[in-house]
């Protein structure tokens, strides 16, 4: 496995998280009526830019969208569990499940590789 593969993922998950936080400071600020939607705004350019620098190392749209979407769904669910005490029903359980799923299948040749280098 390539140093630029790592990279990819490590960019994605950074992604991920910023957005995840993002979320929830403009939640945060509508909740609470405060200013702290600032810095969600400004996590989300963040974010964006740098799923422009994942796109530019050639990664195909349709899988990084797919992950950045997933890793998003699962996160932000998590953190509104969480931080906002939402409850979540079986049928939204599942369906996280499912996301999770996907994203084995939508990176399987890249998993695998993971395992047969580096856990195996």
């Amino acid at each position: 496995m390539t140093k630029f593969y790592k990279n990819i993922w490590v960019l994605l998950l950074i992604v991920v998280i910023l957005e995840a936080i993002s979320l929830s400071l403009l939640a945060a600020g509508v909740k609470y009526s405060n200013s702290v939607y600032i810095f969600g705004i400004i996590g989300y350019c963040i974010a964006g830019y740098i799923f422009y620098l994942i796109l530019k190392t050639k990664k195909p749209l349709s899988k990084a969208n797919a992950l950045w979407n997933v890793g998003s769904i699962v996160l932000i669910t998590l953190l509104s569990v969480i931080i906002f005490k939402e409850k979540i029903d079986r049928y939204q359980a599942i369906g996280l499940l499912f996301a999770f799923m996907s994203v084995v299948f939508i990176e399987y040749e890249g998993l695998y590789s993971i395992y047969k280098n580096y856990i195996r």
